[in-house]
């Protein structure tokens, strides 16, 4: 895995969320690249149906993430600062920091970032409902906790007082790290024992962290934990569990992809 991937000029929290995201074949990428776009619009037999530029603006951002990022990245080839620049101008005209008052060309958080796509591609994350409150989140986006032991334990915590109300294909956990030691489950379960889907896992597939005010991810292939950075040389390397020991008293984003069934 040793490539470069160019700084566009404060383009990395792109990056660094495209390495988090789309680093192996997953439902993710679907949800994200394929499910989303318009490539299904039977055009011959409705020859009155026609896309908006927005349509279109939408359509050419995924084939360029696909194309320019996605590809590039599961092949080890290098990603130029041109490409990576192409997908930023493109988010920019579909909205992206039309509310902020940052300039565009300024470094910004990579979870910002994700928030934007998902509200832009209307992915459906998770419905979670409050019992205590009778009230239903739609389209929640984190599980926001504290950290107990690890993930599958400060999910059951987690689950005491909430309750998720839908089949998310991919779930994430922004949990303060709080305890040391704490363990990444490689599977976890997400409903309890005599529910229809008790028997589907969520597998480990990233986690996206900012320490020392560089953000960097921590990826999940091929039984091996590697860490993309910007700081690396080269960018991609191995590292060990002990990595989270560093990032005590921090917010992290973990997510989890749901398991293939064949």
């Amino acid at each position: 895995m040793e490539f470069i991937i160019e700084d566009g000029y404060n383009t990395f929290y792109i990056c660094v969320l495209f390495v988090a995201l789309f680093h192996s074949e997953s439902m993710i990428e679907r949800c994200f690249l394929i499910d989303n776009n318009l490539d299904n619009v039977n055009y011959v037999s409705n020859p009155k149906q026609c896309l908006s530029e927005c349509d279109y603006s939408m359509l050419y951002f995924q084939k360029i993430i696909m194309y320019n990022f996605v590809k590039r990245l599961k092949n080890s080839l290098c990603i130029s600062s041109r490409m990576i620049n192409e997908i930023r101008l493109c988010a920019l005209t579909l909205g992206w920091m039309s509310n902020s008052d940052k300039k565009t060309f300024n470094e910004c958080d990579p979870i910002d970032f994700l928030v934007f796509l998902i509200k832009l591609l209307n992915i459906k994350v998770m419905n979670i409902m409050c019992p205590d409150k009778n009230i239903i989140n739609d389209n929640e986006l984190f599980i926001t906790t504290h950290s107990i032991k690890d993930v599958q334990t400060t999910y059951n915590e987690w689950e005491i007082k909430n309750k998720l109300i839908n089949f998310p294909i991919f779930v994430i956990f922004k949990i303060f790290l709080n305890v040391s030691p704490f363990s990444i489950n490689k599977k976890i379960k997400l409903f309890k024992v005599g529910h229809n889907y008790s028997n589907v896992k969520w597998v480990f597939h990233s986690i996206l962290y900012k320490n020392n005010n560089k953000y960097a991810t921590i990826l999940y292939k091929n039984d091996k934990l590697f860490m993309f950075s910007d700081y690396n040389c080269p960018c991609i390397r191995i590292v060990n569990e002990n990595i989270l020991h560093d990032l005590k008293n921090t917010n992290i984003y973990i997510i989890y992809r749901k398991e293939p069934v064949i």
